[in-house]
């Protein structure tokens, strides 16, 4: 091959390797912000304080011990990624998909997760004082010594969910959906239920003082053991229930 061919075949090679762009580190895009979508990927530890990650995809990331504090995360796609120990208070995370997630531990206190889809979540012994979780779907999801007093729970589905020995005092669960779900041991003092369904629920050794229950449906609800002193309901409402060493909202036991 003569000099003009070589420098010919040199250009075109020269052109393919220009025209062809290195792959991408999808991980350290992700860190440095230069995309929000990172699924599966190892993010342990990130911090993420008040970024924008609307409607990113982290389905499945590892994400235990990152900072989302304050962070933008409404829409995110957060399907089975583990935020185990995740910052997450005051975190927007309206509308998000957090089905089969593990949030063990995590810390969602004033956090916004109305709509979002918690089936089959694992938020076991979390940190959520005032979370909000309006309309959410947390059917099946974990909830075992979770702290959630002074949370908003309106209309928020709980349907076989279990929410033993979880701290619910003062919250809002206003036509909560409840059938078959398992509060055993939880405190829910103070806490308003109206119209919310507790049909079948496991409510054994509940403490609901002073609690709002006007409306609420206790069909074939397990009450033994629970104190209902001071309670607001129907007696009624107590017609399909199972009592037994059950303290009545005038005090007597029955």
């Amino acid at each position: 091959m003569n000099a003009v061919g070589r420098f010919c075949v040199t250009l075109v090679l020269a052109g393919a390797a220009i025209g062809q762009p290195a792959l991408a580190d999808q991980r350290a895009d992700f860190i440095a912000g230069i995309t929000k979508d990172c699924p599966g990927c190892d993010l342990q530890g990130v911090n993420k304080k008040r970024a924008d990650l609307r409607d990113a995809d982290l389905t499945g990331a590892n994400l235990e011990g990152a900072n989302f504090h304050d962070a933008k995360l409404a829409g995110a796609k957060l399907a089975n990624a583990d935020l185990r120990s995740a910052n997450l208070n005051i975190a927007d995370l309206r509308n998000a998909d957090l089905s089969g997630a593990n949030l063990t531990d995590a810390m969602i206190y004033g956090a916004r997760l109305g709509r979002a889809k918690l089936v089959g979540a694992t938020l076991d012994t979390v940190l959520g004082r005032t979370v909000d979780m309006t309309g959410a779907d947390a059917s099946n999801a974990t909830f075992l010594g979770a702290d959630l007093a002074l949370g908003t729970f309106a209309g928020t589905m709980f349907g076989g969910a279990n929410l033993g020995r979880a701290t619910l005092d003062e919250a809002n669960m206003r036509s909560a959906q409840m059938e078959n779900a398992d509060l055993s041991g939880a405190s829910l003092t103070f806490a308003t239920l109206t119209r919310a369904n507790l049909a079948g629920a496991k409510v054994a050794g509940v403490d609901l003082y002073q609690a709002d229950l006007r409306d609420a449906s206790l069909k074939g609800a397990d009450l033994s053991g629970s104190r209902l002193l001071q309670a607001t309901l129907s007696a009624e409402s107590l017609t399909d229930a199972k009592l037994g060493s059950t303290i009545l909202p005038d005090g007597t036991v029955r």
